[in-house]
């Protein structure tokens, strides 16, 4: 079945990470772009029962290259070597604990922000709570949003500075219109990075950032993507500087793919015949329809990772047999390869770009890391080192 529409790519990149594990696809790199160096298999290596691998979605790197699982309402915690370390969380209510297995963000000096449902922990480098922040009743926040007409806004990716200072994304409804908007928090004020609204006709895309340090923070604005404006083609990369508010803009060009009306319907109408509740209704895909002919081509960037001076792009683009389709609106299980752009911000260039043969799940510290099976079907984790030579060094 093809990959269903999502309201942005990160839910995007979560789901394609769900669905393409359920496929045996034994990671093997087949060119010169990086070299597997170690592998977690908890089953093999006969982990205590607490540190076996059941079904983890995604990971973080922390201190020392420490691997961070999310995985059964923890997280457990691997050395750079892959030997069991620490595990935090578990399923609960109470300071530490989780509803439901977190999503992980890691921030430049080690603070490790762990969001589940509205509750967002910090935990500091080493591993112990900071504090417990119930963001549907965070006044600070809501304040903020109710002065400019707003409730309830959606946390999505959360990244702390330091144990008072945290940079975060929100989506927000208003007026039928969707905005987005990253946010710079710090004791007793917020203040607004940047805020977009999200144009009627757009079809998928997302805002995506990183922290390139604890006094830079960089952004990727799928809204600002130009479609053939005299012929050209280009996506948006901003930096700015919290300590002086001033910002540099980065452009690049790309391969426009073309969206499949036909495919990208089909997926509907198939699940309008199955729907018994009419969720899908002859407006919805009318609606789609005319996004997508006013938009004509897919987004170019599905999710970004930043390490250190370099940030990677994933590309949704496949060249295959002379023929160029998008990545998002294929099935996981045939995908074979992920194109990759770097951007190196200490020289303001883009590199040359990459192709990797398996999804990426985090790139750090110069290794790349992805979650797949062994041959007996469990989960495994593998931990590439990227070639010097990728940098042009």
């Amino acid at each position: 079945m093809k990959i269903l529409y999502w309201k942005n790519y990160s839910i995007f990149f979560y789901v394609l990470l769900f669905v393409f594990q359920s496929t045996h696809i034994h990671s093997q790199e087949k060119n010169n772009v990086c070299a597997l160096v170690l592998t977690i298999d908890s089953e093999k290596q006969n982990m205590s029962k607490d540190y076996i691998l059941a079904g983890p979605r995604l990971l973080a790197i922390g201190k020392n290259d420490d691997i961070l699982v999310c995985d059964e309402m923890k997280i457990k915690i691997f050395t750079n070597t892959g030997m069991p370390k620490a595990i935090i969380g578990g399923y609960g209510q109470g300071p530490g604990e989780f509803l439901q297995s977190p999503l992980t963000y890691i921030g430049p000096l080690g603070y490790i922000a762990a969001k589940e449902l509205n509750y967002v922990t910090i935990f500091s480098s080493n591993y112990k709570i900071v504090k417990k922040i119930n963001m549907s009743t965070h006044k600070l926040l809501n304040d903020y949003f109710e002065t400019k007409g707003f409730k309830y806004p959606s946390i999505e990716e959360y990244i702390p500075k330091n144990e008072f200072e945290t940079i975060y994304s929100v989506k927000l409804q208003k007026d039928n219109k969707e905005i987005k908007e990253i946010i710079y928090e710090k004791p007793n004020e917020i203040t607004s990075i940047m805020k977009v609204e999200v144009p009627d006709k757009s079809y998928k895309g997302d805002l995506f950032f990183g922290m390139l340090d604890t006094n830079r923070v960089l952004y990727h604005n799928a809204f600002e993507d130009v479609f053939n404006v005299s012929g050209k083609y280009y996506y948006t990369v901003q930096i700015i500087c919290l300590d002086n508010n001033t910002y540099k803009k980065y452009t690049r060009s790309f391969t426009p793919v073309l969206i499949s009306i036909d495919e990208e319907l089909e997926v509907l109408e198939k699940m309008k015949e199955k729907s018994q509740n009419k969720l899908i209704t002859d407006k919805m895909i009318k609606e789609r329809k005319e996004k997508i002919e006013a938009q004509k081509y897919y987004h170019p960037i599905l999710y970004l990772w930043v390490d250190m001076q370099y940030v990677y792009f994933w590309l949704d683009l496949i060249k295959k047999d002379g023929k160029i389709t998008s990545a998002s609106s294929k099935n996981p299980g045939e995908l074979t390869q992920f194109c990759i752009d770097i951007f190196d911000v200490n020289s303001e260039r883009f590199l040359e770009p990459i192709q990797l043969q398996f999804l990426p799940v985090m790139i750090k510290n110069g290794y790349v890391y992805n979650i797949d099976k062994n041959q007996d079907g469990y989960p495994v984790i593998n931990k590439y080192k990227i070639n010097p030579a990728v940098y042009g060094k």
